[in-house]
């Protein structure tokens, strides 16, 4: 569903930066075990896109680039969270679930199938997950996102970038207006400038 995928299949863009979570479905997509016309319908997209079904390109992945060293990433994506305002049999069902979603078996499922990274260590160790880290194109992209992730800095946080909502709504909205609405660029680029300043006050006045 990310329209940065069908680009780089059209041409137009070399490298892109990608979710570990597409790890699965791109490889998929050019091992002939996913439907990309499936994906395209169900992203929405007009399936005229030219190049689309044209697959005879090479993909790999690399640590995430960087100013001063490739590879210093930070966690991002879902979590798990239990509040403490439902009931005491609520929230120790929570806790129970919580508890078996990260054994191994779960976690193994959740990174083999959905590419999400194991946060339970022991998965790294597992055979399987091994075999599949070594041997399966996906396997190898899930393996380079894991050492980033294992590698994290704890003395390195990371930016402050205010209402990142936000701005990710209004990069979003400016990228389909001008790649899928034909919009001049120069006037969405002005919109999407007022649209983060405005964010952006918000954000100071707030005081976060």
């Amino acid at each position: 569903g990310q329209l940065s995928q069908f680009l780089a299949m059209t041409g137009p863009a070399s490298m892109l930066l990608e979710t570990s979570t597409a790890s699965t479905t791109m490889s998929g997509v050019l091992g002939g075990t996913a439907n990309l016309s499936e994906l395209v319908e169900q992203a929405g997209i007009d399936g005229s896109i030219v190049g689309a079904t044209d697959l005879s390109i090479n993909i790999d992945v690399a640590p995430l680039p960087g100013l001063d060293e490739p590879g210093r990433v930070f966690l991002s994506g879902g979590g798990f969270y239990m509040t403490n305002t439902g009931t005491d049999a609520e929230q120790a069902a929570a806790w129970e679930f919580m508890k078996f979603v990260n054994e191994v078996e779960q976690q193994k499922t959740m990174h083999l199938k959905g590419s999400y990274l194991p946060i339970n260590p022991a998965v790294r160790d597992d055979p399987e997950v091994q075999s599949v880290w070594q041997n399966d194109a996906a396997g190898q992209w899930l393996a380079t996102a894991y050492g980033q992730i294992a590698g994290i800095d704890t003395s390195f946080p990371g930016p402050v970038i205010g209402p990142f909502t936000e701005q990710r709504d209004a990069f979003n909205e400016s990228l389909e207006r001008v790649l899928l609405g034909g919009e001049d660029p120069a006037e969405v680029l002005a919109d999407t400038e007022a649209t983060l300043n405005e964010a952006l006050e918000d954000y100071a006045d707030a005081n976060f």
